[in-house]
C-alpha cells in the first residue's frame, strides 16, 4: 500500500491513524518472502556520529531511506483476526534494528518470559534449570533460542552431548543472560 504517515504531535501520548478506508484482510496478512507487512511502526533517533555531522531528525522524510547518522527499530505487524476472537489486536510479526549500518533481526527466546515471571514471583512458571533443577536459568541455547538452564549446565553439555535438552537440536552455542529480579 505504501502509505506514509507525517510524524505526529505526541503530547497527548497516543497516535491514532485511521484505516477505515483500506480493506481489513489486506491489514491480516503478510508475504514473509517478500518483507511485505500491513504495518509497519518505525522508530528512529539520531546515531553517536550524527552530532559531529550536524544532522537533525527534522530534515529527515518519513520512510526515507535509512542513512549512517540513523539508528533506527521497524516493527512489522498485522492486526489480529476477528473469526480467531483477536478482533482488537495486533501481532507483530518481526521486528528488525539498524545500528551502524547494519540490521539485526530481533527474535523470540522461548521461556524468557515464564522465568522474568518466576523471578518475580508471578505466575506458577519454574525460573529452574531443567538439566540440574537446582540453578536458576541463565542461559539460552542457540540457533533454537530454548532459554532453560543455568550457566553451569551448559557448559558441561557444550562438553557433552552438544544438543539442547528440550528439543535435541545441535548447539552452535549459548548466550547467557542475567534476570533481573522483582521487575
Amino acid at each position: 500500500m505504501n502509505v506514509k504517515f507525517p510524524f505526529p504531535d505526541l503530547s497527548a501520548g497516543q497516535v491514532c491513524i485511521h484505516t477505515d478506508s483500506i480493506p481489513a484482510e489486506q491489514l491480516r496478512s503478510a508475504d514473509v518472502s517478500t518483507f511485505q507487512y500491513p504495518l509497519f511502526i518505525r522508530l528512529e533517533t539520531l546515531a553517536d556520529k550524527a552530532a559531529a555531522t550536524q544532522h537533525e531528525l527534522s530534515e529527515r522524510i518519513a520512510g526515507a531511506p535509512l542513512t549512517s547518522w540513523i539508528q533506527c527499530q521497524t516493527t512489522c505487524a498485522v492486526l489480529g483476526d476477528p473469526a480467531e476472537g483477536e478482533e482488537d489486536s495486533c501481532k507483530v510479526v518481526r521486528q528488525r534494528i539498524w545500528v551502524h549500518e547494519l540490521f539485526y533481526d530481533l527474535q523470540e527466546i522461548y521461556g524468557i518470559t515464564e522465568a522474568n515471571q518466576a523471578a518475580s514471583g508471578e505466575g506458577d512458571f519454574s525460573a529452574d534449570c531443567v538439566v540440574c533443577l537446582t540453578n536458576r536459568k541463565n542461559t539460552t541455547v542457540l540457533p533454537c533460542r530454548h532459554f532453560c538452564m543455568c550457566n553451569e549446565c551448559a557448559k558441561a553439555l557444550l562438553r557433552r552431548t552438544r544438543t539442547c535438552p528440550m528439543c535435541r537440536l545441535p548447539i552452535s552455542s549459548v548466550l547467557q543472560i542475567q534476570i533481573q529480579q522483582g521487575n
